[in-house]
């Protein structure tokens, strides 16, 4: 990618280690036009049919600043609310607007996220427009059962950190989305 009016060193960074991204039109993606912004897409394991809840690739959008708590720490900043992780990336589109300044979505696989999850009491995913989000963040609105020792929601791992610790063991991650603003 040349030198575009509006692009950051991180857009350049990402641009580098994800070399897939092309310029894509927002319109094969399901979205509005975007006047505010030029859009790069890589291709997605789960474009727009749903992996449902036995998929083991995830998908989320989200700020720069959420992005390079990543890319600093290799770990995802944990936010107020859901932060859901979705078993599409058409749903997780939905959130790419000028108005969250969500830039970035990330694709996910982590093969052992769910089964850690369900070990912990953590049994449902919250549904979404038809589409299945696990959160990790503060108020996460995962469905939790009592299961062995764990009685108590609040005993519970918490799935910020089993996802942290499935995605360190056995997953990776990719650039699927990166809008340079313009």
């Amino acid at each position: 990618m040349g030198n575009k009016k509006g692009e950051t060193s991180q857009d350049k960074r990402d641009f580098e280690q994800y070399g897939a991204l092309k310029q894509g039109q927002p319109r094969e993606l399901g979205l509005a036009t975007q006047r505010w912004g030029l859009l790069y897409t890589a291709t997605a394991v789960y474009d727009t049919a749903a992996g449902g809840d036995e998929t083991d690739y995830f998908y989320r959008s989200m700020t720069v600043d959420e992005w390079m708590g990543w890319v600093s720490s290799r770990k995802f900043k944990q936010t107020s609310g859901h932060q859901g992780w979705a078993d599409s990336r058409a749903y997780a589109l939905k959130y790419m607007t000028q108005k969250n300044k969500y830039y970035r979505l990330v694709q996910v696989y982590n093969p052992k996220f769910r089964e850690e999850l369900l070990a912990h009491g953590w049994f449902k995913p919250k549904l979404e427009s038809g589409a299945l989000s696990w959160g990790i963040g503060k108020q996460q609105s995962n469905g939790f059962q009592k299961s062995g020792t764990r009685k108590k929601r609040l005993e519970a791992k918490h799935p910020y950190e089993i996802w942290h610790e499935t995605l360190k063991a056995s997953g990776s991650l990719t650039l699927v989305n990166l809008i340079v603003e313009v």
